[in-house]
């Protein structure tokens, strides 16, 4: 039977202590000159509590879903710089144009704008991610695509980060085998080999993210000193 976490912050200090098992067992550390970028808005957590656990600084990553129009059916992800992760399989399936494909696209990245103004943090200057472990991390993964346009955004950069790791509390078998294309530094605990996987069922204790609930996580992180700008 899968393992289940009690909440976000206890898989935070689950995916800690084994960042420093696994850099044990590398002989090579990755928590030296690393930082730890969020996906939020529930990603928050888990990476508040590794940062820390392991004193290392923080940010956030704002990516967003492509979903089916009507259905909370994703078919893809994108950064707001426009870096995106499509299933081609999906959209022949629904028959999206590329202008539908266009279109959501668009009020995507404009709900991400809104979201990073909304939360008020400072941007990261991706030029000081150069030479750096980076790792991302969210609360879990049932496709892999956010991970993954987290990481081709990072990697479009001429100061792109020295290692890029991602770090995932639980995950699908499928999702991990397509975020490891593109991730050779691939931490997951909790890998569950089904067909209906579904993050909240990790979690004993699962709810949606408010908006003051990521504001708290937020102001702890700065208060902390725990931001990476």
């Amino acid at each position: 039977m899968p393992m289940k976490y009690k909440d976000r912050e206890e898989a935070g200090k689950v995916l800690a202590q084994e960042i420093l098992k696994r850099s044990k067992r590398l002989n090579f550390s990755l928590i030296d000159n690393a930082i730890i970028l969020a996906i939020p808005d529930e990603g928050i957590i888990p990476a508040y509590i590794m940062a820390k656990e392991l004193n290392i600084k923080m940010n956030l990553i704002v990516v967003g879903k492509l979903k089916i129009p009507g259905a909370n059916i994703g078919f893809g992800s994108i950064t707001v710089d426009g870096t995106k992760v499509l299933n081609d399989a999906m959209i022949n399936r629904y028959r999206l144009t590329p202008d539908k494909i266009g279109e959501i696209e668009k009020n995507e990245i404009n709900r991400m704008v809104e979201k990073i103004e909304t939360y008020d943090i400072v941007q990261i200057n991706l030029e000081n991610l150069k030479d750096k472990v980076v790792i991302i991390v969210d609360e879990g993964a049932q496709t892999g695509y956010s991970a993954i346009a987290a990481i081709k955004s990072l990697n479009l950069t001429d100061s792109a980060p020295r290692i890029i790791s991602v770090a995932i509390p639980a995950a699908s078998f499928q999702s991990i085998l397509t975020i490891n294309r593109y991730s050779y530094h691939l931490l997951c605990p909790n890998i569950v080999d089904s067909l209906y996987f579904e993050i909240k069922d990790a979690y004993s204790h699962y709810h949606k993210l408010s908006k003051e609930d990521v504001f708290n996580y937020i102001d702890k992180i700065k208060k902390e000193n725990l931001l990476f700008v």
